[in-house]
C-alpha cells in the first residue's frame, strides 16, 4: 500500500506542477510534496470514517496528516533539487531515489504501526529527526 500511495502522491505534484514548470524556488518541492499530502490524508481519513464510524477520526486526525507530510518530504525534497538544477539528465536518478526513500519510511510505518501505536509514533519522531537535519545540506547528491 504504501507505493501505491507515495505514487499517487508524487504523480499529482510531478504531472500537474513539476512538468508545467511551475517551481521558482528549489524549497518549492517539499510545498508542493505537503499539500499533497495533506489532501491524501483527508480523504483517507474520510474514507476510514465511512467504514468505521467517524469515532476514528480521534486517533488519526492527528497522526496521520503528520505522516504522510513527512514521507512526501522525501520526494518533495528530491523534486525541488532536480527542478533547482533545471531538471539535468541525473534527475531521474535523485527523483527514484526520493521516491524509493518516502515508500520505504512508509513501509516501515506501517509495520511499526501494525506492532503498536508507540512505535509508529517513534517511527515518525525519528524520521522527523532525519529531515529536519538534512533538509539544510540535502539527502542527495548534486545534479
Amino acid at each position: 500500500m504504501a507505493l501505491v500511495e507515495e505514487y499517487l502522491k508524487f504523480y499529482v505534484v510531478f504531472r500537474f506542477v513539476y512538468q508545467r514548470q511551475v517551481f521558482q524556488t528549489p524549497h518549492e518541492g517539499m510545498f508542493y510534496a505537503s499539500a499533497a499530502a495533506l489532501g491524501f490524508a483527508t480523504a483517507e481519513n474520510l474514507l476510514y470514517m465511512g467504514r468505521m464510524g467517524w469515532q476514528v477520526i480521534f486517533l488519526r486526525a492527528g497522526l496521520t496528516p503528520l505522516a504522510h507530510v513527512l514521507f512526501a518530504l522525501l520526494w518533495g525534497l528530491a523534486l525541488g533539487q532536480v527542478a533547482g538544477a533545471g531538471g539535468q539528465q541525473a534527475g531521474s536518478r535523485v527523483l527514484l531515489t526520493g521516491l524509493l526513500l518516502a515508500v520505504l519510511a512508509h513501509g516501515l510505518y506501517n509495520f511499526a504501526l501494525a506492532y503498536s501505536l508507540a512505535a509508529g509514533m517513534v517511527w515518525l519522531l525519528l524520521l522527523l529527526g532525519l529531515l529536519v537535519m538534512y533538509s539544510r545540506h540535502g539527502f542527495y547528491e548534486p545534479v
